[in-house]
């Protein structure tokens, strides 16, 4: 994915480790559907219709994102296959921590996961402790 891409091209060259926290087993239950995705048809479809430009739908992510950070309101509820991902995950970076000694650890993910939630506890929530920093890419510092 992006993330990932996006890690790896800034980490090479740097000593900088770099590890996969989620579960793969999603991916994988995703990557299992992508031939269905990428049938012709569904390809001829999605030209078909009319799509904004990508620097339009970008931005209205952003922009969704830093409302619903600026809200203390609860997002929504968290599915449990979410939930155990968000686990997972949280484990992962706090085993990070610790064997790093507490030093800096940035995740590089969905903005999703950042959000408070009504049911369920995101990976912001259950890491509050540690106090996390949101940032998007287009923040400055």
């Amino acid at each position: 994915p992006f993330e990932w891409r996006a890690a790896e091209g800034f980490t090479n060259g740097r000593q900088i480790g770099l590890r996969a926290i989620d579960l793969s087993a999603f991916s994988e239950e995703k990557l299992a559907r992508i031939s269905e995705l990428i049938h012709p048809d569904n390809l001829r479809a999605m030209l078909r219709s009319p799509q904004p430009p990508i620097d339009n739908q970008v931005g209205r992510q952003y922009k969704r994102a830093q409302t619903l950070w600026g809200s203390r309101a609860a997002t929504g509820s968290i599915s449990e296959e979410a939930q155990e991902r968000e686990k997972h995950m949280a484990g992962e970076i706090r085993r990070l921590m610790e064997e790093g000694d507490k030093r800096k650890i940035l995740h590089i993910g969905g903005w999703e996961h950042l959000l408070p939630a009504s049911r369920g506890k995101s990976l912001y929530e259950r890491l509050e402790d540690l106090k996390p920093r949101r940032l998007l890419l287009t923040d400055e510092g």
